[in-house]
C-alpha cells in the first residue's frame, strides 16, 4: 500500500494523486536543511522534493549511523581474534593448532612469457 502511494505521488496524472502529493511533500526549508547538511559532507546528491516518509527514513538512517559503525568495528575486531576456518578441522598439516602452510604463500612472480607463477611456501619442519 505504501508503494502504491509513492507511485501515485510520483506520477501526477489525476487530481486525487496531486492532492496526496501536496500534503505528503516536505517543506522547502526542511529540504534546504538536508541539502546544507549533505553539502558539508561533500555530497551533491539529493532530491529537489521528497515525501515526508523519505525524510523520516533519511533521519532514521542518520541517527543509526553510530550503531552501524560500531557493529562494523566489532566485526573487524572479531576477525582479528577468530581462529581461521581451515584450522578448525583436524588435519595432519596443523601443528599445535597453527596451520602454517594454509595461509602462507609466496608473492607472485612474473615469468618471462608473462605468466604469473605463485607457488606456496613449504615450511621446513625440523626432524624430531
Amino acid at each position: 500500500m505504501a508503494l502504491a502511494h509513492d507511485i501515485s505521488c510520483a506520477s501526477s496524472f489525476s487530481s486525487v494523486a496531486d492532492g496526496r502529493c501536496k500534503e505528503a511533500e516536505v517543506s522547502p526549508v526542511e529540504i534546504a536543511a538536508v541539502w546544507l547538511h549533505k553539502a558539508t559532507k561533500g555530497s551533491d546528491k539529493w532530491l529537489d522534493g521528497c515525501s515526508r516518509r523519505q525524510l523520516q527514513y533519511y533521519m532514521l538512517r542518520r541517527k543509526l549511523r553510530p550503531l552501524t559503525m560500531a557493529v562494523k568495528h566489532i566485526y573487524l575486531l572479531l576477525a582479528i581474534f577468530e581462529e581461521p576456518s581451515w584450522c578448525l578441522a583436524e588435519s595432519s598439516d596443523a601443528e599445535d593448532g597453527v596451520c602454517i602452510e594454509q595461509h602462507r604463500t609466496s608473492l607472485p612472480v612474473l615469468l618471462g612469457d608473462g605468466i604469473l607463477d605463485a607457488q606456496p611456501v613449504r615450511p621446513t619442519v625440523p626432524a624430531a
